[in-house]
């Protein structure tokens, strides 16, 4: 089998019977294989949700069905189906902008049938077909290094590593599924012409369009590294010049920025009136400890098998000059993703100033360690004599290394955990016999059947590392009512459009429901999981009497708040725990609860955001009673105290509650103001019977609008002017991209003529 090349259908074959091993429980019982993310099944009261505590300060491996960013792609579902984009969000944090936010992707092809068909089939549906989507593209790539069975190897390893499959729910791994395209994208764009020059932009697009913004810039900026360290090597007679070279890359870097722009026009626009808690503290700077490589407990766990190959591909791939650019992965994924000694500055400059977190590096690491692991492969496989002896001397001094490296890491666990799971170190150990056995083996159908082994027992282990379980997931169908906690919640009459807010109580992860999961059932939450929160938000937050989020935590929870000043926010019910290791609990009612719409005609009048956060502060500590009983703070308001007078005609009527669309029918007998308690933000418009009405920033956060006396329709509408410019600028680069690449395959074809 040594140096034969099998037909590029076997090696399809190989992924897709990776697939189907990791996708079985969906493909035969309609459950999801692997662990969604981090949150716990319990916490949103789905059947069999375990409630396991935190071990050593880490998140267990529960597998959970609860999913960050499933609802997120329910809300573009909604959207898309009803003719808008998903501009808003209204289910979480009193309202939250939508698309710019770094969490909603109506662009995305993966999510095409999603959109088509919001079902939890539908979505892992786009998960398997992303899966075989980088799995090829990591053949086309891998392909300029390997060939044979370690091709096929490498794709399938990449395709199915442990970090892919243990975050796959998480949308910057839908970003990674574009990385093996991107890097293969640059050595056609470099060595293949002038019909390929542009193909770099379109794969950075494809990345930012499916995933996380911050990952993608990470997958770009390291593209353009590889880039560089092929140019560096290519021989100087085929390699562009360097005016050339540097015109490539830029024409790229501004193609990208215009194709991109409806993505990153929005995220600039909120990030002026948001804070992240990106931006603060130490989540700016993540990095794994270096001995959290070698522990099964770890995101980022390689285990010996898998190291001592790396160890050996990388060797043989540096020493050609041709393979070299492919180490420039597995350097970025460690100086990224791994806390390393005397390397600091270099870390913060790699990671822009700490503003990419390191964790976003775990893609790279695993991208250059798949081909190194491949080409360590192919090393065992073709190599004869005493070159084989070589790199079985290499895996062995591997094999040392990562034993000394487990034992200093002692006290983080890495040799406990490998010790107390006796089968980490059975299974490699059977996968390195079968890897041996298949290169010594001269018949050729033993020397088939001990690679098959192989492969699979390394393709396979993440099962075994991750211990994964099969929860079922269609208890997160968006078209079904929802959970017990929704049910009974949607039971309260008359509180349709009312907000509700859950306690954490003494574990915020034992919390009933989870903010996100409140946008497939239609459920409005208090509370936010975000990177970006409104300031005005946090700034409501503050006058309540609550401490804002941490530095490192994406949850807005309003903790600490008097139950009393929840009824300022539009709550109207709270849900709280009956017992701690439990999903059970009571809707408490709270008290005087502020309508989400009302019409006021007291004003406490405030000069600027300053002074309004101020009397917001002061007037919260008497709620329920005081001014904001019957009155509204308005920021820049100019006229009288008192609008027109309270009387018991006024009235408030829901015509139409959509993501970023609510149009209200207001009757009072006198003039006043229209308080609607959704979150202020730059793009909201209304119209009062169809004419343009100012919006005055009410109780710090929410918005107000003047309305006459009589019978009116208000509207409000969120139509940001970022978005617009977006589509218009993408639109742009769209139309000259099409245009360039039609130029530049004719003048292909007028030079390919001559």
């Amino acid at each position: 089998m040594s140096g034969e090349r099998p037909p590029t259908p076997v090696i399809c074959a190989t992924l897709l019977l990776c697939a189907a091993a990791f996708f079985a429980p969906f493909l035969l019982r309609g459950e999801h294989p692997v662990s969604f993310n981090l949150e716990r099944a319990g916490s949103t009261a789905i059947p069999g949700g375990g409630l396991i505590p935190r071990t050593a300060g880490r998140f267990p491996r529960d597998n959970s069905p609860t999913v960050i960013h499933y609802p997120n792609a329910c809300l573009a579902a909604e959207c898309l189906r009803s003719g808008r984009l998903p501009l808003w969000n209204p289910y979480q944090g009193c309202g939250a902008p939508g698309l710019g936010g770094g969490q909603v992707y109506p662009f995305s092809p993966f999510l095409w049938p999603f959109y088509a068909h919001p079902t939890p089939r539908a979505f892992t549906l786009g998960l398997l077909l992303g899966s075989l989507f980088t799995g090829l593209g990591a053949l086309l790539w891998m392909g300029r290094f390997l060939r044979g069975w370690a091709l096929g190897l490498g794709a399938a390893l990449w395709a199915f590593n442990p970090w892919t499959l243990r975050c796959i729910g998480f949308n910057n791994t839908w970003a990674d599924w574009w990385l093996p395209w991107l890097l293969w994208s640059w050595h056609l764009a470099l060595g293949g012409g002038r019909r390929a020059l542009l193909l770099p932009a379109l794969f950075v697009t494809g990345a930012v369009y499916c995933g996380h913004p911050e990952s993608a810039l990470l997958l770009a900026a390291a593209s353009a590294l590889y880039a560089g360290a092929l140019w560096i090597v290519a021989p100087r007679e085929s390699r562009p010049n360097l005016p050339r070279f540097v015109a490539v890359l830029a024409s790229n870097a501004v193609l990208s920025i215009l194709l991109c722009a409806v993505h990153w026009l929005p995220l600039l626009a909120i990030l002026r009136e948001s804070e992240s808690y990106k931006a603060s503290g130490a989540v700016g700077r993540i990095l794994y400890p270096w001995g959290l490589l070698f522990n099964p407990n770890s995101e980022v766990f390689v285990g010996p098998l898998l190291f001592a190959l790396a160890m050996a591909g990388a060797v043989h791939l540096g020493r050609r000059r041709e393979t070299r650019p492919a180490l420039v992965l597995p350097a970025l994924g460690l100086l990224l993703a791994l806390q390393l000694p005397f390397l600091g500055t270099l870390q913060a400059l790699l990671s822009f100033g700490g503003r990419l977190p390191g964790l976003y590096g775990r893609s790279i690491l695993w991208a250059g360690l798949a081909v190194c692991v491949a080409s360590g492969v192919q090393v065992l496989l073709e190599e004869r004599g005493a070159g084989r002896l070589a790199s079985l001397r290499l895996m062995g001094l591997g094999l040392v290394v990562y034993a000394v490296f487990a034992w200093a890491d002692y006290e983080a666990g890495s040799i406990a955990w490998l010790m107390a799971r006796p089968f980490l170190l059975a299974w490699p150990a059977a996968a390195l016999a079968a890897l041996v056995g298949a290169a010594f083996a001269e018949r050729r159908p033993l020397n088939l059947a001990c690679f098959a082994a192989s492969a699979a027992l390394v393709l396979l282990d993440p099962l075994a590392v991750q211990r994964f379980r099969y929860p079922s997931f269609n208890d997160l169908d968006p078209l079904a009512g929802g959970p017990p906690a929704v049910a009974r919640l949607k039971s309260f009459t008359g509180e349709d459009h009312g907000r509700f807010w859950a306690d954490p109580g003494t574990n915020r992860e034992r919390a009933d429901l989870e903010p996100n999961l409140a946008t497939l059932w239609r459920a409005r939450d208090a509370r936010m999981v975000s990177p970006l929160f409104l300031t005005r938000t946090l700034e409501v937050a503050r006058a309540l009497g609550t401490t804002p989020h941490p530095s490192f935590d994406t949850w807005l929870l309003w903790e600490d708040v008097p139950p009393e000043r929840l009824g300022l926010l539009g709550v109207s019910r709270r849900a709280l725990l009956q017992e701690e290791r439990t999903a059970l609990f009571d809707w408490l009612p709270v008290p005087a609860p502020l309508p989400r719409a009302r019409i006021v005609h007291g004003v406490v009048p405030a000069r600027d955001a300053a002074e309004a956060d101020g009397r917001l502060r002061t007037e919260a500590a008497t709620y329920p009673g005081g001014a904001l009983k019957d009155a509204a703070i308005l920021e820049g308001w100019t006229g009288p105290a008192q609008r027109g007078t309270t009387e018991r005609g006024d009235l408030t009527t829901w015509l139409r509650d959509e993501p970023g669309d609510v149009l209200l029918r207001v009757k009072g007998a006198s003039e006043g103001v229209l308080v609607l308690l959704d979150a202020l933000a730059e793009g909201w418009r209304a119209t009062v019977d169809g004419r343009e009405a100012p919006i005055y920033p009410a109780n710090a956060a929410f918005m107000g609008v003047e309305v006459p006396s009589g019978d009116h329709v208000v509207h409000f509408r969120y139509e940001p002017s970022a978005v617009r410019a977006g589509l218009w600028t993408s639109l742009l680069g769209w139309v000259l991209y099409g245009l360039l690449t039609v130029a530049l395959i004719r003048c292909g074809r007028a030079g390919g003529s001559r």
